[in-house]
């Protein structure tokens, strides 16, 4: 259909930690979200089980999270936090239906993945995504983690209740990737020797 091919205009937001006077807002958001977004990928049954998952008292537990403002109006959501093997834990990203394809979501992604390249021992990102978000963690330069490995293998319990098996999702990681002052200091010697090196047979080539 033509109206498929319209490319939508990034949308101005305001990306700002999330407050607890936001916290109904937001709730009220991610419910919705839920229902219209993820219908197409879920039986009716399961979309209620994953709106139950998150409540007042859940979203109260991100230690991370950050809202997009347009307006006065709240129209997305991050949250999650620190958890163990030193990993950034994404409990839930949330657009609101009438702003999707408007970059809120790579926005509010990418400052949560700021965080980790501020905060020191910081391994990655682990996120337990939708099959209706899959293709967007991809497109981020998300990979899939496998179960096996120890350091994602915790993500059966990614999500807020013990009944998430009912529920299919697709797990990702993302490394952070940063330069290790080591590694610089020790290519700066290398280097510096090489210099030196060469320096010293020049002037031993001008004595002889």
């Amino acid at each position: 259909m033509a109206g498929n091919s319209i490319k939508l205009a990034d949308l101005d937001v305001l990306i700002r930690p999330m407050q607890e006077g936001d916290w109904q807002e937001t709730l009220g958001l991610i419910h919705y979200s839920i229902q219209i977004l993820n219908s197409n990928d879920y039986t009716p049954e399961e979309v209620e089980i994953v709106v139950g998952m998150y409540t007042l008292q859940e979203i109260s537990t991100w230690k991370m999270a950050y809202v997009a403002q347009y307006g006065d109006k709240i129209v997305g959501v991050i949250g999650g936090y620190c958890e163990v093997w030193s990993l950034l834990r994404i409990q839930g990203l949330f657009v609101h239906p009438n702003y999707i394809r408007r970059k809120i979501g790579s926005k509010l992604l990418r400052k949560f993945e700021e965080i980790s390249t501020l905060e020191k021992g910081i391994k990655g990102i682990v996120v337990a995504s939708s099959l209706t978000a899959q293709d967007f963690y991809i497109a981020s330069g998300y990979e899939l983690a496998e179960c096996n490995d120890p350091l994602t293998s915790y993500l059966t319990t990614t999500l807020p209740v013990a009944s998430v098996d009912s529920v299919p999702t697709v797990r990702f990681l993302k490394t952070v990737a940063r330069d290790e002052p080591e590694t610089k200091e020790f290519i700066s010697s290398v280097f510096l020797f090489i210099i030196l090196s060469l320096l010293l047979l020049f002037f031993l080539f001008l004595i002889l």
